[in-house]
C-alpha cells in the first residue's frame, strides 16, 4: 500500500535512449548501410541521449524542489487560496 501513494519516477534517461536506438536502426536500415555502422550509430545515439536525458530529468527534479521553485510555488498558491476561502 505504500508504494501505491509513492509516486513512481519514469527512467526517462532509459526511455528515449532505446526509442533513440530503435530509430537509429530503422533508418539504417531503410538506408542500406552495413550492420556494423548501424549497429555503431545505434548505439552511440542510444547512449548519448540516454545520459543527455537522465541528467535533464534529474535538472528538472532539482529546479522544481527547490525553495520558490515551480511546485512550491504551486503548492503555496493554492493553500493560500484554500485558507481564504470560507
Amino acid at each position: 500500500m505504500a508504494r501505491a501513494a509513492k509516486a513512481q519516477r519514469i527512467p526517462w534517461g532509459r526511455t528515449v535512449g532505446l526509442l533513440t536506438a530503435c530509430l537509429a536502426t530503422l533508418i539504417g536500415v531503410c538506408s542500406g548501410l552495413d550492420p556494423d555502422v548501424i549497429l555503431l550509430r545505434a548505439v552511440v545515439s542510444g547512449v548519448a541521449l540516454g545520459v543527455l536525458a537522465c541528467v535533464m530529468a534529474q535538472v528538472w527534479q532539482y529546479w522544481l524542489t527547490l525553495p520558490g521553485g515551480t511546485a512550491q510555488s504551486q503548492k503555496k498558491a493554492s493553500d493560500t487560496r484554500s485558507r481564504s476561502r470560507p
